[in-house]
């Protein structure tokens, strides 16, 4: 999308907003400005950097409040270039079918910002292989299951995080959170794919000893 298309989105959603006149006409200069320094560009080579150095010239000869004007509004129009973006490529429900332990499929759901990233990293790759975390070394293949936990050992290390962490990890973790905000057992069975309840159930007996903990520590 190019900075003008950009902004005939951006106007029309501040007049459905019930912004005045003399208020659009007031950004349209300030769109003005920013197109005589960028250029009618495509919004997604804009980045930080760029339009602070923007910023920086047009300090130089604007008195702080004028200056102040400006910033609000390159901080606003890109603040709904975001929110923009992420309405046109991303619905609201991302979800994707996966083969399981057992060679079952199942569907699983992931937030927006998770589907960006992913998004980012596969138009990032070269490589034709199917999978979806695939080794950095060539020939390019399926990352293992011992490569994974070497990996996120790594990341690990590199954040300081002293816990230990490993694949399943993340899976235990979505189950206690789920339950900490208080889904109930089945809907935490669908998810996880467990075919007996009492394999969920194992969840909920370790919360409550976290509970018990928290609370003998607490009270």
């Amino acid at each position: 999308m190019i900075l003008s298309e950009l902004w005939n989105h951006y106007e029309a959603d501040k007049r459905i907003q019930g912004f005045s006149p003399n208020t659009l006409r007031a950004y349209a200069l300030q769109l003005k400005m920013l197109f005589s320094d960028l250029g009618d560009v495509d919004i997604s080579g804009v980045t930080l950097n760029l339009l602070k150095e923007y910023l920086a010239k047009q300090s130089d000869r604007l008195k702080p409040s004028s200056l102040g004007h400006r910033i609000r509004f390159v901080r606003s129009l890109f603040k709904f270039a975001k929110k923009l973006i992420y309405l046109v490529i991303l619905p609201l429900n991302c979800s994707a079918i996966v083969n399981g332990k057992g060679a079952k499929q199942r569907e699983v759901y992931f937030t927006t910002e998770c589907k960006v990233w992913l998004k980012k990293y596969l138009d990032s790759r070269e490589d034709s292989c199917k999978a979806l975390f695939v080794t950095d070394n060539s020939p390019v293949k399926r990352m293992t299951i011992p490569t994974l936990r070497w990996a996120l050992k790594r990341l690990a290390s590199r954040g300081a995080i002293a816990a230990n962490v490993y694949p399943h990890r993340f899976r235990h973790t979505y189950a206690c959170q789920l339950l900490d905000n208080g889904a109930p057992l089945e809907f935490i069975q669908g998810m996880l794919g467990h075919e007996k309840a009492s394999t969920t159930q194992i969840y909920a007996q370790l919360r409550g000893e976290r509970r018990r903990e928290l609370y003998r520590r607490f009270f």
